[in-house]
């Protein structure tokens, strides 16, 4: 089952569905006759808020708020401080078509998602999310998190029945309802697979001069064996130590936020004090918390653009590739009250963040630098780019990654967290090849895949051979 599943891997990275672009919308926010943010809450009825945000489509310029125990966000045009009736399930649609860059196909269902499920599974990481379904003949469905304007994953009807197939095969979701069984079983045949390889070699390299003898099914047995031994133990190796963190590892947690405003933290527009207009167009502004203040960080966007690399969904190329492309960017933090801009206004939103989120004192920090990209790591599977990356003095404290645009903390990663995606990385997925070709990763693990097929087959052949002779 684990040889089928590592054959189906690469072939369900090359056949899973493609974004158009992984880069937030463009659409530029206008601010020229917006009402204060304090003044279009008010005219809502809304006390205190979550989040706030302004976000430009081609509807218009919205504030966007997340009110506390409400699941939808609320979205006030910046001008007139109306309610757009079904904003969130709108903007919804409007990031789905912009993500899969379909103009055309009719939307037939925009669903809140608020758990994981079968097609959703926790490698997305995104919680809540939107699933918008088109009417294609692919029953393509598009995950957004419209919080943030970010794409989750893409699913159509192909990738769903291999995910579902893998997921069983490899993961023994069949048995995800008795955990102890299938951890059990897992760790067992682990075990299995780890003596089997080693042992094997051992008697292949005892009976060197006698690997000609014996029937064509044993030599071909044999020699397969030996050629996939080194897989066989490595394989066996990192999924164990991925299983034992497995066992360890609570259920996954709605990431930690700094949220909460009151409207009397936003007594001024933005747009009253946006600085430097060459910078750029206003692509985003988003309400933070820096030392006690409310803050805006303006992203402005300008007219270069990045290279787009467009990573499938956790499976294929090589981490380090990754990014995000797109309209090239900056910030700029405005304090929300006067105006006035602070510098270094990134490392310390990050400190700001360490006060909430860390058990130890901002001095502790000695390095915060920006990760752009996915690495070994802060692999794929985490979603959330670019962060700030927070390493720490103090002995065993995990290094934490910080989502500024949100306020969140994206990761928080320690010594043998580095080391289950260092085995994972090169000892399981053979992503050490990946520099030269990704093409050649994928036929390398589909080889060696198909070898250990192959033995267990050729080795359930024999047994059953033995079998039959001692039943004569």
């Amino acid at each position: 089952m684990w040889a089928c599943s590592g054959l189906l891997h690469p072939v369900m990275t090359r056949l899973q569905p493609g974004a158009a672009t992984r880069a937030a919308p463009a659409d530029p926010v206008q601010l020229d006759r917006a009402m204060t943010p304090a003044a279009a809450m008010a005219q809502a009825g809304v006390v205190s808020v979550d989040a706030l945000r302004v976000v430009g489509w081609p509807r218009g310029s919205f504030y966007q708020l997340a009110l506390p125990d409400q699941p939808a966000l609320m979205y006030l045009d910046v001008v007139t401080g109306q309610v757009l009736k079904d904003g969130d399930s709108a903007y919804a649609q409007h990031l789905a078509r912009h993500f899969l860059g379909d103009t055309e196909s009719a939307v037939t269902a925009v669903e809140r998602v608020t758990q994981f499920d079968g097609e959703y599974s926790e490698v997305n990481r995104l919680l809540p999310v939107y699933r918008v379904r088109f009417a294609r003949d692919d029953g393509m469905r598009v995950y957004v998190d419209t919080a943030s304007s970010r794409l989750a994953t893409l699913t159509d009807d192909r990738k769903a029945v291999l995910s579902r197939l893998f997921t069983n095969l490899h993961t023994w979701k069949f048995l995800s309802g008795q955990p102890r069984l299938r951890f059990a079983l897992m760790g067992l045949l682990v075990a299995a697979i780890l003596l089997t390889g080693v042992l094997g070699a051992w008697v292949f390299l005892r009976g060197l001069r006698r690997q000609h003898e014996g029937l064509p099914l044993q030599r071909w047995h044999r020699r397969l064996g030996i050629g996939v031994a080194l897989t066989t133990v490595c394989l066996g190796v990192s999924g164990g130590h991925h299983l034992l963190r497995e066992i360890g590892r609570p259920p996954p947690e709605t990431p930690l936020r700094d949220v909460g405003y009151a409207v009397a933290d936003f007594p001024k527009s933005a747009g009253t004090f946006l600085i430097e207009p060459s910078r750029g167009s206003v692509q985003d502004i988003t309400a933070v918390r820096i030392e006690g203040e409310a803050v805006y960080r303006i992203t402005y966007m300008s007219a270069e653009v990045t290279a787009a690399h467009s990573p499938s969904e956790g499976h294929a190329g090589h981490a380090a590739a990754r990014h995000v492309g797109g309209p090239t960017t900056t910030q700029a933090w405005v304090r929300a009250r006067d105006g006035a801009e602070l510098q270094d206004g990134a490392r310390r939103h990050a400190l700001s963040l360490v006060r909430k989120f860390a058990d130890v004192a901002p001095e502790a920090v000695t390095a915060i630098s920006e990760q752009k990209h996915f690495d070994g790591e802060y692999g794929f599977a985490f979603k959330r780019l670019p962060v700030m990356r927070v390493d720490y003095a103090v002995p065993g404290q995990p290094r934490d990654y910080l989502d500024l645009r949100t306020s969140t903390l994206a990761a928080r990663l320690g010594s043998n967290d580095a080391l289950e995606a260092w085995t994972f990385d090169y000892l399981h997925k053979f992503e050490w090849i990946t520099p030269w070709s990704p093409l050649a990763r994928d036929a390398v693990a589909m080889l060696f895949a198909l070898g250990n097929a192959t033995v267990a087959a050729l080795g359930g052949l024999l047994l059953i051979r033995g079998w039959r002779r001692r039943a004569v």
